[in-house]
């Protein structure tokens, strides 16, 4: 059984960052776009625009991986609605 997971993320809210138990799949839907930002073990940090501008490198599904150690966490400057899942369910 998997979880899904929505959000809206406007103004200066974001999702606390955290640790990936498994892969987190997000899917953009709709508003601006939301940034999520994805801290490595090895001390790198990757920033995934989730949108759907396309041809500007956004994407509107992208698969987080579970690492030991990842840790990653969502924000939006404007309303952005988006959501993730991942299985085993919560």
């Amino acid at each position: 059984m998997a979880s899904v997971i929505y959000f809206l993320l406007y103004d200066d809210h974001f999702s606390a960052l955290h640790r990936l138990l498994t892969d987190e799949v997000y899917h953009f839907y709709l508003g601006d776009p939301v940034e999520l930002l994805l801290l490595h073990p090895n001390g790198d940090s990757q920033v995934v625009i989730l949108g759907h501008d396309l041809e500007a490198g956004q994407h509107v599904q992208f698969v987080a991986p579970q690492a030991p150690g990842k840790v990653h966490g969502c924000a939006g400057r404007s309303p952005g609605a988006a959501g993730h899942h991942h299985d085993p369910g919560l």
